[in-house]
């Protein structure tokens, strides 16, 4: 009887403590910074800032700051940068595997990336050019590998557009 009140207040204890953990790392919005590798090696980071968030690629590429607030289980993200004269609602389930690894399932679009946590401090991130050297950096670091076929390599590549004017 001792054995059986102990377990299920051990694991009380550890669900209430994790529930905790959630709850005040959602309350704050101290979501930090992650790294995403896409299937045909594109690297891709998701910067936050409080509230905002931004995301840098090893293409070049840097996004606006976009606002963002953690619902529950939900992270809803209002992405100003699509189109500067409106503003798009993403919504995606968050579901953290662990301290390391965050994965988003986006409601509307059916995608699903899985993040993980990038611990070095990213320096300059409102210098669009030093978080472009510094993103490229760190996905020479992460290594994104291409994991297509090489037949899905073929077919992505011979996608050629012949405008005839």
């Amino acid at each position: 009887m001792f054995y059986k009140t102990f377990y299920i207040l051990f694991v009380f204890g550890l669900l209430v403590t994790f529930s905790c953990e959630a709850t005040s790392n959602n309350s704050k919005n101290d979501f930090g910074n992650w790294y995403s590798c896409a299937s045909d090696g594109f690297y891709l980071e998701m910067i936050t800032n409080n509230n905002f968030y931004r995301f840098s690629s090893n293409h070049g590429y840097v996004s606006e700051w976009s606002e963002f607030k953690v619902n529950g289980d939900t992270l809803i993200q209002y992405d100003a940068s699509t189109f500067k004269d409106s503003i798009i609602i993403k919504k995606a389930l968050i579901k953290y595997v662990n301290n390391k690894e965050l994965n988003l399932f986006f409601i509307e679009s059916n995608e699903h990336w899985t993040f993980y946590r990038i611990y070095e401090k990213i320096n300059n991130i409102d210098n669009n050019k030093e978080l472009t050297e510094s993103t490229k950096q760190r996905a020479n670091k992460f290594k994104c590998k291409d994991q297509r076929t090489p037949s899905e390599i073929e077919k992505d590549s011979s996608k050629v557009i012949y405008f005839q004017f």
